[in-house]
């Protein structure tokens, strides 16, 4: 038995360099990071380190993702329609407060495929936040949506050279 728990330390101590060596490959962190933001990997001399990405002004940390691909999963054949887990089945959805607020929140959502046939983008309040005005800023310029009331007309209306049909 002596002899057995010796050749197992051996064995162990001969391992010992061999189990080290593999965290060379190990990711390691860069700097400091902040809650929420997307991680950026980097390399120095072969090694992975991974940086904070930075914030959605574009800071120097990680100049900000390069990209972001999304695809929809669900069931069935694809494409998928209307099967993320986002208000109007979107799959990409932005949030000014957690869902589960009891005060509520409001959402902007894209979906590539929300009805079959058409792309979507939603926008709206809801858990008991009140509604907001969805504006425009092209180039600098702000745009606010056309509102109809009454009845329709089959005019035409342009304002801020984006042209609607009320």
């Amino acid at each position: 038995m002596k002899r057995l728990v010796s050749l197992v330390v051996a064995i162990l101590a001969f391992l010992a360099p061999v189990a080290a060596a593999f965290g060379q490959g190990a990711v390691l962190q860069g700097g400091s990071w902040a809650l929420g933001h997307v991680p950026c990997y980097a390399s120095q001399g072969g090694q992975t380190i991974v940086i904070d990405c930075g914030s959605a002004r574009g800071g120097t940390a990680g100049s900000g993702a390069s990209e972001f691909a999304i695809t929809s999963r669900g069931t069935g054949t694809p494409p998928y329609v209307g099967q993320g887990t986002g208000p109007n089945g979107s799959t990409f959805c932005l949030y000014d407060a957690p869902i589960d607020n009891a005060t509520g929140y409001h959402y902007l959502c894209l979906s590539p495929n929300a009805t079959g046939g058409a792309g979507l983008l939603s926008f709206g309040a809801a858990g008991g936040a009140s509604n907001i005005a969805l504006n425009f800023n092209i180039n600098g310029v702000a745009i606010t949506p056309v509102t109809c009331s009454g009845s329709p007309t089959s005019g035409f209306a342009s304002i801020n050279g984006i042209v609607t049909h009320c």
